[in-house]
Order: structure tokens, then C-alpha cells, then sequence
């Protein structure tokens, strides 16, 4: 995922990048050649640059990688066993690869994709389509303005998503908070019964006694 959310956003042609740097990494991705990256050591701010750093050594023949054939080995032996080579960075290339946001866009996506195989059955199937729309907008970029409408059709499925979680958590919830309720009155009662009865036997105790 956050190879190739990289990859997207530098096809767009706004990163001073080369077009032979790319190929080399779209190669790497098809060849399911995929560098080592922490999962912890991101400030989780603009600029992934920390995990983006370890993105990049691999593609450029350093640190670990891994692929289906290799498994985990040294970034420059996996390429290698692909008949690949490592990317050799030309002037500026070298920010081009390790700035921007794609490790908490992955995750993000990662969290997004978890939340609607949880909550798939409670998602109405029209509320899917909407989702497969949007998806498949994205793509098409043709007229001016077309991103923008997208990126609020985006948003409406996402708030579809989140409404269907949230209503479906307030279905538990609220049944929860009854039973609480409910056992806190009859507690409250049994206490109440207790004292009441222990007051009268005191009461008859004393007038006995006297």
C-alpha cells in the first residue's frame, strides 16, 4: 500500500522526479519487491519522512527487502534475483522519494478497510455503491473542477460509513445502559428493604425491652 500510494502521487508529475526512477520503482512493485519500513518512528505530521527514508533505502539497493521469491534478504540481492537495479538518485530525487504523507495515508486506508469488513453487514447495499462510485470517480480526472466533486463524494460515503458504526454502537450501547440502570434501582430497592427492616426490628427490640 504505501509503495504504491508513492508511486500515484509521483505519476502526477509535481515532484521533480524522472521518468526512468519511476519506472524502476513501478518495476519493484509489480515484481512485489518491497523495502523494510518500521512500524513505529513517524511523528504522524506532514512528511512521513522517517518511514519514506526506509521506502526509499530499499529501492535504492540499501537496507532489507522482501519479496514473495527472496523473502527478507538485502534490498540490493532481492532486486537483483528480479533482474532489477537499484534506483540511482538523480539532483533532488532524493527529497522527491521521502517527502509526503503516503505511511499515514496507508494506514489510514489499512484502518478505513477495517471498519467497513466489521461493519459490512450492517452497511445497506446502497450505501456500497455509493462507495464502488466514488471509488471508480477517482479515476477520472477529465474536466476541470471533477477532483473537487470527488473529493466530496468521498466524504459523503465516509460519513454513510461512520453514521451505519455509529448507529450499530448505539445499538449495543443503549440496551447496555438500560440493563445498568435497571440494576442500579433494584439495588437501591434491596438496600432500602434492608435498612427499613433492620429499623423495625431494632424499634420492636426496644419496645420490648422497655
Amino acid at each position: 500500500m504505501l509503495l504504491a500510494l508513492r508511486i500515484n502521487v509521483l505519476a502526477k508529475g509535481y515532484s521533480g522526479i524522472s521518468l526512468e526512477t519511476l519506472e524502476k520503482m513501478i518495476a519493484a512493485f509489480n515484481a512485489s519487491c518491497l523495502p523494510w519500513v518500521p512500524e513505529q518512528g513517524t511523528v504522524g505530521a506532514s512528511g512521513d519522512l522517517a518511514p519514506l527514508s526506509h521506502l526509499a533505502l530499499g529501492l535504492i539497493g540499501e537496507g532489507k527487502m522482501w519479496s514473495p521469491k527472496s523473502g527478507w534478504a538485502e534490498a540490493k540481492f532481492v532486486l537483483e534475483s528480479h533482474n532489477l537495479t537499484p534506483i540511482k538518485l538523480k539532483p533532488k530525487e532524493g527529497l522527491s522519494l521521502i517527502n509526503g504523507t503516503q505511511f499515514i495515508a496507508s494506514i489510514g486506508c489499512e484502518g478505513f478497510n477495517i471498519i467497513t469488513s466489521k461493519s459490512s453487514k450492517s452497511i445497506s447495499h446502497s450505501k456500497k455503491k455509493v462507495i464502488a462510485v466514488v471509488v471508480e470517480e477517482e479515476d477520472e480526472e477529465d474536466e476541470e473542477g471533477e477532483e473537487g466533486e470527488e473529493i466530496d463524494d468521498a466524504v459523503v460515503a465516509i460519513v454513510l460509513i461512520v453514521d451505519e458504526v455509529a448507529a450499530e454502537a448505539v445499538a449495543v450501547v443503549v440496551p447496555a445502559a438500560a440493563v445498568a440502570v435497571v440494576v442500579v434501582v433494584v439495588v437501591v430497592v434491596v438496600v432500602v428493604v434492608v435498612v427499613v427492616v433492620v429499623v423495625v426490628v431494632v424499634v420492636v427490640i426496644v419496645a420490648a425491652a422497655l
